[in-house]
């Protein structure tokens, strides 16, 4: 690992500079869908839960 940090700086080409620009766009897209899904699936579980009889809405054996 410490042998990659002190190696000299390596210089990216203009086409590795737009695929690496392209690839961070996307992994940033997906980081902020999968945040707004959970952000989703958190909502919809708690207006389930609201919908249940108050004897139901426990996390307990659902008896």
């Amino acid at each position: 690992m410490l042998r990659h940090i002190l190696r000299p700086l390596r210089t990216f080409t203009d086409e590795e500079r737009t695929l690496l620009t392209a690839l961070s766009g996307l992994m940033a897209q997906a980081l902020e869908r999968a945040r707004l899904y959970d952000a989703e699936h958190s909502r919809a579980q708690s207006l389930q839960r609201g919908l249940l009889p108050p004897r139901e809405r426990g996390c307990g054996s659902g008896r």
